[in-house]
């Protein structure tokens, strides 16, 4: 009995009291759950050498040129932002419905006129619609039904006389078969233009590129302080900006720039973004003053295309 236990003892040394009763219901379902993992490959071998880590710092570009990667892609993004705006928004296109089939109307004849309330004299006047209406007490002789040809009945055919449906046959073709095709030479000049009778038309590969418009790509000077999409709500953690530009004031003016993230250049859109660029700038000149700075110290002005706010010490 002693050495039951201590066999016993010795099979669990290595699992704490959960992985033991895991152990145990393993073995009692049986089959590949029973069986013990496999240890995870290096388990038995020793611990990484510190040393063997690189010293070196990896190679990456100077401080200059990230800095003009930088500013080059700050202008990408605010042309991308003028050019937006000044395409506008996209043109919805209306639905169309398609018109619904009108069923085909018998003229009325002649003959079988009757009267009735639409056509009180029973005259065979076109009145443009075969539908009549009988008076009270009155009946109509029924109408002579235009004789209507007949069309065959389209019967399913049966699921034994259908034909089978198959696969495209595979015509395997030698790997050599292509490479003896040579590739087609590329042109080193783009094809000739049509010309026309007295209509000179110019190539165009020669001619100069279109000159970017003189717009001010750069960020604009000061802390950038952030809002809410569309609204003059302050995001998260803006707290740190405003008391930095505070901390530099030194008894100066702050000069508070609102931008009102206008969508393009039309009236409406321009007036809509000025609201919203002063709303922006009085919210942070509103906190401004809370933490002790004068409204005397403090210019605010509103700008239609932007993001955010920015707050700087000159003007």
């Amino acid at each position: 009995m002693t050495g039951l236990l201590a066999l016993a003892m010795t099979g669990c040394a290595h699992h704490d009291a959960v992985g033991t009763v895991q152990n145990w219901y393993h073995q009692f379902q049986g089959g590949e759950i029973s069986k013990q993992r496999p240890p995870p490959p290096g388990v038995h071998d020793a611990y990484p050498f510190i040393g063997m880590t690189p010293t070196t710092p990896p190679q990456l570009p100077s401080p200059s040129a990230r800095n003009n990667i930088t500013e080059s892609l700050i202008e990408q993004r605010n042309l991308t932002q003028h050019l937006a705006a000044a395409n506008g928004a996209l043109p919805s296109t209306p639905t169309t419905q398609a018109p619904h089939p009108q069923k085909p109307t018998a003229p009325p004849t002649a003959g079988n006129s009757q009267p009735s309330a639409a056509n009180p004299t029973g005259a065979g006047e076109p009145t443009g619609s075969s539908m009549t209406f009988d008076a009270p007490g009155q009946q109509s002789a029924p109408a002579t039904p235009a004789p209507v040809s007949p069309k065959p009945a389209s019967v399913p055919p049966h699921p034994a006389q259908s034909p089978e449906t198959a696969m495209p046959s595979v015509v395997v073709q030698d790997d050599t078969a292509a490479a003896s095709i040579p590739p087609p030479t590329m042109p080193s000049a783009p094809p000739t233009p049509p010309q026309f009778p007295g209509f000179p038309i110019q190539t165009d590969f020669h001619l100069p590129n279109q000159p970017t418009p003189a717009l001010t790509l750069a960020d604009p000077e000061g802390t950038l302080i952030r809002f809410q999409q569309g609204s003059d709500q302050l995001a998260s953690q803006q707290d740190g900006p405003i008391g930095d530009i505070i901390g530099r004031r030194k008894g100066g003016t702050i000069y508070i720039h609102g931008y009102g993230e206008a969508q393009s250049l039309s009236g409406s859109d321009q007036s809509h973004g000025i609201v919203l660029g002063l709303a922006r700038a009085q919210t942070v000149a509103t906190l401004l003053q809370e933490r002790g700075v004068p409204a005397t110290a403090i210019r605010i002005r509103a700008v239609s295309l932007g993001d955010g706010a920015r707050l700087s010490l000159q003007q």
